[in-house]
């Protein structure tokens, strides 16, 4: 198998970094530390990045109509964050009332409707749910009793949605109805063996093919979810890694984010990169991230 090398993008060691995203309105890679309730964005122009510090755990943020806004998926609940003012507003609630829960990765299908899952920060297997958020702001549970609910999407004829349950170490595909966001569990398309680490964020390309993190596996691996084999190796030099994106000029360059959670100071001192977030030219192209089309992202 074939292996390219990630190189550093920013060195800031988040804790548990999360939830790259492309905005290519503002030219900036955004990104979380979900543990040091932090986001960050990356103007590519620049290069100098920029800090802004949330009141909770935040897990994933996603691109609204209005560009100098995002949706932000975070400990009970939904907020968007204003980057001009650094102001956010309260969307809706998702388990606020289970304090020992958070929300953990989403997405966003090809009719703008946000899609986050749930965890008990305390590993409880089965204890969250994958929730449909529509217009209206309320929730629909489309996968009940999920242990780390991760990577999420969709494939380009939007046939299909691909969904990792971390606890799992499997992808699984869904058939998806564009119209209604209607799902029917379809069949496990990836199982990732222990050696490799477990599956956490995942990207698609514009072939179909599904770009993995592996927590504890040091790289990203393109999948073919047709064969369920492995085709290129992206080398991490961190054994936590988190998440992944398509973005850039070309959207041909992958960002990529990790953790240094857990790691002992032997560890750290033999990867002082973990935690950090990082870029390789893959040669492959991905999407642009759809835009959350709730009504109170523009309000």
């Amino acid at each position: 198998m074939h292996t390219i090398h990630a190189k550093p993008l920013d060195t800031t060691p988040c804790t548990l970094g999360e939830s790259p995203l492309w905005h290519a309105e503002r030219n900036s890679l955004f990104w979380v530390d979900i543990e040091e309730k932090t986001l960050f964005e990356y103007p590519i122009s620049s290069g100098v990045v920029r800090t802004l510090r949330q009141p909770r755990r935040i897990s994933r943020v996603v691109r609204s109509l209005a560009p100098q806004r995002l949706i932000a998926a975070m400990e009970g609940g939904i907020c968007r964050i204003d980057l001009d003012t650094q102001q956010s507003t309260w969307l809706c609630d998702i388990e606020k009332d289970q304090p020992s829960h958070r929300c953990n990765d989403g997405n966003v299908d090809s009719h703008g409707r946000l899609w986050v899952g749930t965890m008990c920060m305390h590993l409880t297997s089965r204890a969250g749910n994958l929730y449909r958020i529509a217009e209206t702001g309320s929730l629909q549970v489309m996968i009940a009793g999920v242990t780390i609910p991760n990577g999420l999407v969709w494939s380009e004829d939007q046939s299909i949605m691909y969904f990792i349950d971390t606890a799992e170490s499997s992808v699984e595909a869904f058939r998806y109805d564009t119209n209604s966001g209607d799902i029917k569990h379809w069949k496990t398309v990836i199982r990732v063996p222990p050696q490799m680490g477990s599956p956490d964020g995942m990207a698609i390309d514009t072939a179909g093919k599904l770009w993995i993190a592996h927590y504890g596996g040091f790289g990203v691996y393109r999948w073919d979810p047709d064969t369920g084999m492995p085709l290129l190796r992206v080398a991490v030099p961190t054994p936590q890694v988190t998440s992944c994106v398509f973005g850039g000029e070309n959207m041909d360059t992958l960002f990529i984010t990790s953790a240094a959670q857990h790691l002992d100071d032997k560890t750290i001192e033999q990867y002082p990169l973990s935690g950090a977030t990082f870029y390789v030219q893959t040669g492959f192209k991905g999407h642009l991230a759809p835009i959350c089309s709730l009504p109170t992202a523009t309000t």
